[in-house]
């Protein structure tokens, strides 16, 4: 939603966001931890170039109310796909 609010607000309308989380655990001692988040998302933004694309993306992780929420994640990584 945090792309999507974004692309609205440099002007542009999204066709369609498709966003996957892919979480990692680790051991720690005798517990597990989730030391990495990767995000896979594909989008179909209309009149948006690949490199205006990537800079709304990393923002809106960035910026996103869901990707602070697990702040103590050590690495959140982002793949973004122009559709």
């Amino acid at each position: 939603m945090a792309f999507s609010f974004a692309c609205d607000k440099a002007g542009f309308a999204t066709r369609t966001v498709d966003t996957r989380a892919s979480v990692r655990l680790a051991r720690q001692g005798e517990a597990f931890v989730i030391d990495r988040i990767a995000l896979t998302m594909q989008a179909t933004v209309p009149g948006l170039d690949d490199a205006k694309f990537q800079e709304i993306a990393n923002a809106a992780k960035r910026d996103c109310p869901l990707s602070k929420a697990p702040a103590s994640v050590p690495e959140i990584a982002l793949k973004a796909t122009l559709r």
